[in-house]
């Protein structure tokens, strides 16, 4: 939530969502940041729909194309860098392609810490707008998201020739103990 906390953008991801017009069905367009808030219950309902909460504007997404960004700048000079995905965290707001990849029929388990069950697993229904329930299908959904977006990042280092001199390391504060 901390995006949109505010009513304004006030870090990179915020303005490069506010810098992004999106069109709705009516014809009518707003920012990727009004759809954003929208679809984080911070704004009208209306703005958060498939052509407004895409992937192209998920912050997961925008962090992955930045970095690879980053790694075809280096030029065969010395680099660090370090890659810090927001996801998965809470509210678990995903996009509908997202979603509905998570929807193929798996069974996702139920969560072994939340007595609460709070995000409930089994399995997913798919969806026609995005959705932000609180799902073992949208945690799922995040992490393939993110599955796919490292594979994208390490490609991006061994097509730019550095993987026999790079050292990659993930850690996380998430998942299974």
């Amino acid at each position: 939530m901390d995006v949109v906390d505010k009513p304004e953008p006030h870090e990179g991801y915020g303005f490069f969502l506010q810098d992004h017009v999106v069109s709705l069905a009516n014809g009518t367009d707003t920012t990727g940041w009004e759809a954003h808030r929208a679809c984080m219950n911070k704004g009208s309902p209306a703005l958060c729909v498939n052509s407004t909460f895409t992937p192209e504007l998920y912050e997961d997404d925008f962090t992955a194309a930045n970095a690879i960004k980053l790694i075809k700048r280096a030029a065969d000079r010395p680099w660090f860098l370090h890659v810090s995905f927001p996801g998965p965290h809470d509210p678990f707001l995903v996009t509908t392609d997202m979603r509905n990849a998570a929807s193929d029929g798996r069974e996702w388990p139920q969560p072994k810490d939340d007595p609460q069950n709070g995000t409930p697993g089994g399995a997913c229904d798919p969806v026609t707008t995005p959705n932000g329930t609180r799902t073992r299908c949208n945690y799922a959904a995040e992490i393939e998201n993110l599955d796919r977006l490292f594979a994208l990042v390490i490609a991006q280092v061994e097509e730019s020739g550095y993987k026999d001199n790079t050292v990659i390391c993930i850690a996380s504060d998430h998942g299974a103990r």
